[in-house]
Parts: C-alpha cells; sequence; structure tokens
C-alpha cells in the first residue's frame, strides 16, 4: 500500500478492528465502526483469538466460539461486510480491491451495490491453507465456495506467484488468462520492520555452541499443517545422524506446536531442537542473523515471505519447490517438501561447509536486491488503471 500511493493510488483500508495506525500516513484507515451490527467493539486482540477459526478450524460453530471465548467468526465478517458496503455506498472510488476469502463477501456486497471493477487479491487459498493444494483433503468447504464465488466475480485476480496461479485454475476453474501473477517483496527498511536496536544478539546460547563448532538450523512462522514442519522434524533427525552439532529452532506458535513437541521427543532429538515460540522484531531479526541456514519446507506456500527476511539479513536458504518465492530466488536450494533424504543431505552440506554457505548468502542477497515492491505495486497500479479505464 505505502508503494501503491507513491504511484499516486488514494487508498481507503478499511478493518473490522481498532488498533494504533499512528505511522500510517499514506492512505487512509477505516477502523471506525460506522454500521448498526451488536456489539460491534472489535479489537486487534479479539481477531487475534479468531485466529484457530481462520487457520485449520473454520468450523467452529458460533455457539462453540462463545463457549471458548472466541469472537464468532461469522460476527466479525457481519462487522467488516457492513462498512464496506456503506463506505463504497457513500464514497467516491474507481476500484474495489479485495484480500482473501475473509473479505470476500464484503467486496461482493459493495460490488452488487455500485457496479464498480473488483480485484480479487489471493495470498492464499483454503486448499493451500489446509495443506492440500494438490492433492488430500479439501479443506473447509464454506471458505471454497466463498473464494469459488469471488474469483468468479471478480473482473481480475491478482496471485502472488505462479504457484497460486496453478492451483486457483485447477482447483476453481478459474480462467487463466483472468489472473495476473504479481509477486510479494519485503522491505526491510520498513519503520515496521527495520529495528534502530543494535544492541548485541540475545541469543548467547546459541553463540556459545556456536563456538563449539555447533550449527543452526533454524525455522520461523505458524505452525501449521500447510508448513510442513513435521518432514523438517524426520529430515533433522537424519541429519543429526550424520552431524550430531545441529541445533534445530523452530520459532513460531500455531495449533500444531504441541505435537510438533511431542514429535521431537518422539524421535529422540529434543536436545537438539528448541521451540522459543511466538518471536518478532528485534528477537526474530537476532535468530535470522545467528542461524546459519534458514529452512521452509512448505507443503503448499503460496509465496513465503520470510526467506527474503533470512537473505536480506544475510542467512541463506534452503526453500521448497512448492513455494511462490521459489520462482524468484532462483540461486537458493531447492527440495520437494516430501523428500525428507533430500532436505537432510543439504541441510547437513550447508552446515558443514561454511564456503558454500557464505556463496549461498551472498547469492540470495544479490537476487534480494534485485527485487523490491516498487515493481509489484506498479503492476497493480496498472491494473487499477485498466480497470477504472473500462467504467469510462
Amino acid at each position: 500500500c505505502q508503494h501503491l500511493a507513491q504511484s499516486g493510488a488514494d487508498i481507503e483500508f478499511i478493518l473490522p478492528f481498532e488498533a494504533d495506525y499512528s505511522l500510517i500516513d499514506f492512505m487512509k484507515v477505516n477502523p471506525e465502526y460506522v454500521g448498526s451490527v451488536e456489539s460491534a467493539e472489535i479489537t486487534y486482540e479479539d481477531l487475534d483469538k479468531v485466529n484457530a477459526t481462520v487457520y485449520g478450524k473454520a468450523d467452529i460453530s458460533t455457539s462453540q466460539a462463545k463457549k471458548m471465548g472466541i469472537m464468532p467468526l461469522d460476527h466479525i465478517n457481519n462487522v467488516f461486510i457492513d462498512k464496506v458496503t456503506k463506505a463504497a455506498v457513500l464514497g467516491e472510488f474507481d476500484v474495489i480491491h479485495a484480500h482473501d476469502w475473509l473479505t470476500l463477501r464484503g467486496a461482493m456486497l459493495a460490488k452488487r451495490l455500485t457496479n464498480l471493477p473488483m480485484i480479487v487479491h489471493i495470498h492464499a487459498t483454503e486448499f493451500d491453507r489446509s495443506g492440500s493444494s494438490a492433492d488430500g483433503e479439501r479443506g473447509n468447504e464454506m471458505i471454497h465456495q466463498i473464494e469459488y464465488e469471488g474469483m468468479m466475480m471478480a473482473d481480475q485476480v491478482i496471485a502472488v506467484s505462479q504457484w497460486t496461479k496453478d492451483v486457483i485454475v485447477k482447483r476453481y476453474g478459474i480462467p487463466a488468462d483472468k489472473i495476473q501473477v504479481v509477486h510479494n517483496s519485503i522491505d526491510l527498511e520498513s519503520p515496521y520492520i527495520k529495528s534502530h536496536d543494535e544492541s548485541a544478539n540475545i541469543y548467547h546460547y546459541l553463540y556459545e555452541m556456536q563456538k563449539r563448532g555447533y550449527r543452526v538450523v533454524m525455522n520461523a512462522g505458524r505452525q501449521s499443517i500447510q508448513k510442513g514442519l513435521p518432514n523438517l522434524l524426520e529430515s533433522a533427525k537424519l541429519a543429526l545422524e550424520k552431524n550430531p552439532k545441529m541445533l534445530f529452532v523452530f520459532a513460531g506458535s500455531g495449533d500444531m506446536h504441541y505435537e510438533l513437541v511431542e514429535r521431537a521427543a518422539y524421535l529422540g532429538i529434543s536436545r537438539n531442537v528448541i521451540f522459543t515460540g511466538f518471536v518478532a522484531g528485534k528477537k526474530l531479526r537476532d535468530l535470522f542473523k545467528i542461524s546459519d541456514v534458514f529452512v521452509m519446507p512448505s507443503v503448499s506456500e503460496p509465496f513465503g515471505s520470510t526467506p527474503l527476511e533470512a537473505i536480506g539479513l544475510g542467512t541463506p536458504v534452503i526453500i521448497s519447490h512448492q513455494s511462490g518465492v521459489s520462482e524468484i530466488l532462483k540461486t537458493a536450494m531447492k527440495v520437494d517438501f516430501w523428500d525428507t533424504h533430500a532436505l537432510a543431505d543439504k541441510m547437513v552440506s550447508v552446515t558443514e561447509n561454511d564456503s558454500l554457505r557464505d556463496e549461498l548468502a551472498a547469492q540470495g542477497y544479490e537476487e534480494f536486491k534485485n527485487h523490491s515492491w516498487v515493481g509489484s505495486a506498479e503492476k497493480t497500479f496498472q491494473a487499477y488503471h485498466a480497470l477504472a479505464g473500462s467504467l469510462s
């Protein structure tokens, strides 16, 4: 949005909750509730609580959610729909730009009321979130239906990668010529990411272990079925059989967290596996910087920004072929998510060969420098122009 604004887009960004938006001066953020849905005081903490119903448990009923102390997802969505449609009818806009399934019902109703062109921007499908973009379980049928209707009704679909576009064409039957690929990016200089704290790295234990010859393998992200983390643990066991001086750090949280902890114990590798829980800010950047290699073995990753962050901070990466970011990181080591032996071999190779590690980091950083949000924003802004021009 920041780069879209620099391109000339006048953006009103509609959210269903209140938060601190004081840093955002490049667009209008509309968190104020203007409708009539009962008990509509929703905070970011409410939305955070409902994460379980968004990823993996979206079929939790309203009554179950209330018993669990979770703001019902349908209630939050109704508030959002009400806000979007009122803003669309009362404001003066050229294009509706909707992101993923949670926004699609509001966007579709706004389109019906205003006849404005609509872009549906797909960051992940329900097939990705359920770990079944190729085969297997479908995930939540209600979400599939919303995604299908939204993309069929859209004037244009933007996919964050060719991987995602292929999933949309194959699993939803959306015409390929209706879908444009616009890769995501990351800006390490953004005030939302960059840290001005230059104090020493907080991971003293890892630093001491590195001095004793250990190497650190890192993963960061949501611990869900989509991320392929059980396979990473299987690969860790195979790698430790070849090189016992490896430490595996899992940064993040999610519905699979305790299953992963138990799996590490079952495999007999708990001494070499560290679960940090959720980390962000300087803690996460310090972990990237001290790690010898970052691994993302996702089953289905529409894009995957953490490898870009790792490379931007000087850490080489190993990523699955089943990811969008693999399309732009040409020199990164890649494996199929299911090939635990290949992943183990690559982790051992990087951690035992400092020159290989350094070369991968240098090549990755060159690719990182050549990729930015500027190009992505320009493609999106051109789509706005094309659709807005169709109205005249």
